[in-house]
């Protein structure tokens, strides 16, 4: 399981790290591999939403926005 997403940018630090920044499209899963030189790529099947009602949806974005 995962998202897939954008890269909207990426910024190279001092120290050496890159942050990315993305952005998630869909969420979906990994069903193989395919080899190609040098890199792979990734089959995804995407998977869809389920439907939550507005009141749990709003639940489930306070926790995502609420500081650990």
């Amino acid at each position: 399981m995962g998202a897939v997403s954008t890269i909207l940018q990426l910024l190279k630090l001092p120290d050496g790290t890159v942050k990315v920044l993305v952005e998630g499209i869909r969420r979906g899963q990994v069903t193989g591999y395919v080899h190609t030189d040098p890199y792979f790529l990734a089959k995804v099947a995407f998977i869809e939403d389920g439907n939550l009602r507005e009141e749990e949806a709003e639940v489930l974005i306070r926790a995502l926005m609420s500081p650990i």
